[in-house]
């Protein structure tokens, strides 16, 4: 075979080649491309982090609205105060041992509800700040990068007392400002959203019982925490 025969039949033997392999090579670089590692985001909080049935909440509503590269590691316990969530509390041991297992390195957390519900036990707002900071810094303690606090949400008139809200709409203000306090200069503890008490105020429609959402009070509520997250989370 001569040089010019064999360089030849190299030529289109090449040809050949990359015409069977463009595709998979196109199919592959587009591939990884596409793929992205999850971001596994913690959440701490009450019955209304968790839903009223457990399946239907903010949380699944907020993560769908975020996309497909974050995913949910739900610890809510229905009921709970922030003093159930102090670093002692077995219901933060466990969730700070299932988020490390999870690779969790954000944590969202809201709670305060079922501190200021009841008109007769309400939380001073001195000791919600102090149980809220011991969960805080527990977290970042153990492995945690960022903490994202919310504002505890409306709660309507006549629940439980029929002055709950007169001394509740007071906690939570009072609530609110010592979360602005614990948010203000530490990078690792960021305000998340703070738009749900005046939202639910104003679309009492939303609330199935006064307190929890409806199926499309929850879909507010994770939209209202994944817009306010969404400056936490850059898209690339």
């Amino acid at each position: 075979m001569s040089v010019n025969t064999r360089n030849s039949t190299l030529v289109i033997l090449f040809a050949a080649l990359a015409v069977v392999l463009t595709p998979f090579i196109i199919g592959t670089t587009q591939s990884l491309s596409q793929t992205k590692p999850q971001t596994a985001i913690g959440f701490i909080g009450d019955s209304i982090t968790v839903g009223a049935d457990g399946s239907h909440n903010a949380v699944q509503n907020e993560i769908a609205d975020l996309g497909p590269h974050y995913r949910a590691v739900n610890r809510g316990i229905s009921g709970t105060k922030t003093s159930d969530w102090t670093v002692d509390n077995r219901n933060f041991t466990d969730a700070a041992m299932i988020f490390q297992s999870e690779g969790v390195h954000v944590v969202s957390l809201m709670l305060g509800t079922n501190d200021a519900i009841n008109a007769y036990s309400v939380v001073s707002p001195e000791e919600y700040a102090s149980n809220i900071k011991s969960t805080i810094y527990g977290l970042l303690d153990r492995g945690v990068d960022k903490v994202i606090v919310n504002y505890p949400p409306f709660i309507t008139p006549g629940i439980v007392t029929k002055d709950t809200i007169e001394s509740s709409k007071q906690a939570f203000l009072d609530y609110r400002t010592q979360l602005d306090t614990i948010t203000t200069g530490n990078a690792r503890i960021v305000r998340g959203d703070t738009g749900s008490y005046d939202y639910f105020e104003h679309h009492l429609n939303e609330l199935v019982d006064g307190v929890h959402p409806n199926d499309k009070g929850y879909q507010s509520l994770g939209k209202l925490w994944a817009d306010a997250y969404e400056h936490l989370f850059p898209q690339s």
